[in-house]
C-alpha cells in the first residue's frame, strides 16, 4: 500500500518538531544544571506544551494504550509539577532564612 506524499510531509513535520523540542530541552538541561531558574521554565514550557498536544490528540482521541502512552504523559506532568514545587519551596525557604532584610546585610 502506498501512502500519499502528504503523509510523508506530515511525518517529516512531526519529526522536525520533536527534534527542535528535544534540542531546546537538552540546552535547557545545562542551564538547569547550573542553577538557572529560566532554564526550568524553558524546559517546562517547551516539553510540557509538546506533551499537552500528545495528550489532547492522542490520549483523548483514543489512539494509544494506557501503557506506555498515558503513563508517560503522567510522568511528564508530574516532573514539571514537582520541579515547580521544589523551586518555589526552596525560594520560600531561602527568603525565610535571610530574614526581613532579604539577605542584604549578611
Amino acid at each position: 500500500m502506498a501512502y500519499p506524499n502528504a503523509a510523508g510531509a506530515v511525518l517529516g513535520q512531526h519529526g522536525f518538531n520533536l527534534f527542535w523540542i528535544g534540542i531546546v530541552t537538552l540546552i535547557a538541561a545545562f542551564y538547569i544544571w547550573n542553577g538557572n531558574t529560566n532554564g526550568i521554565f524553558l524546559a517546562a514550557i517547551t516539553g510540557g506544551l509538546a506533551d499537552l498536544g500528545y495528550f489532547l490528540f492522542m490520549d483523548l482521541g483514543g489512539y494509544v494504550n494506557f501503557v506506555p502512552g498515558t503513563v508517560m504523559t503522567i510522568v511528564s506532568a508530574s516532573a514539571i509539577t514537582l520541579t515547580f514545587y521544589a523551586h518555589f519551596k526552596s525560594r520560600k525557604d531561602n527568603s525565610i532564612e535571610s530574614g526581613p532584610t532579604n539577605g542584604l546585610w549578611k
